[in-house]
């Protein structure tokens, strides 16, 4: 496990399981085991297991849709503007849940906030956008793929982890540097996702 899946297990653990533990037993004190091959976390003495942690796979359709997307930068007719991902309900790999060519952003920021999981609850997505902007002193106009990790706040505590573990393994197979994780839908306002994907020089 990497150290900024850690990390964000212990971000979850802490936001969602505390407060709740705290406020309706008498449990105390959080233990943090070791986590295992079966993805097991323990909690003063209750085992949490979930073997879907370690073992989620990435379909094919993703990797072969990012790459018609990366392809299609330079197209002005027949251009992908957004992919959005999401993990199964089996809990087992990861697959295309709707790509567009809507250059609205906020169509796109609306979609990944109004995402719901088979019971109707907020739900995690993973999303590559294309970002184009203008930099200053007549440099030109320049685009960058950005990935955004979309865990809202209310999202199920499980799929929040699920989707910690599984992050920077579909970062990796798609070779994407640019990021944003973002838990409130003000995390991803345009200036912000602008702000990454240039390095802070639109405009400039």
């Amino acid at each position: 496990m990497s150290v900024s899946t850690f990390f964000s297990w212990l971000a979850i653990i802490r936001t969602k399981l505390i407060p709740s533990l705290s406020s309706s037993s008498h449990l105390g004190m959080l233990i943090l085991g070791s986590v295992g091959s079966g993805g097991e976390l323990g909690v003063s003495g209750t085992k949490l297991t979930s073997p879907c942690l370690n073992s989620v796979s990435i379909a094919d359709e993703c990797i072969n849709a990012f790459n018609d997307f990366r392809m299609s930068g330079g197209s002005k007719t027949d251009k992908t503007k957004f992919i959005i991902f999401k993990i199964a309900d089996n809990k087992k790999e990861v697959v295309i849940d709707e790509s567009s060519k809507d250059e609205d952003y906020e169509v796109f920021r609306s979609k990944l906030e109004a995402a719901k999981d088979s019971k109707g609850n907020p739900a995690p997505r993973y999303a590559v956008y294309d970002v184009e902007y203008e930099l200053g002193g007549g440099e030109g106009k320049r685009s960058k793929i950005i990935f955004i990790s979309w865990v809202p706040s209310d999202a199920p505590t499980l799929w929040s982890m699920i989707y910690a573990s599984t992050r920077e393994n579909l970062k990796n197979a798609l070779n994407i540097h640019n990021s944003i994780h973002a838990d409130d839908k003000s995390d991803i306002e345009w200036k912000t996702v602008l702000a990454e994907a240039s390095g802070g020089k639109a405009g400039k």
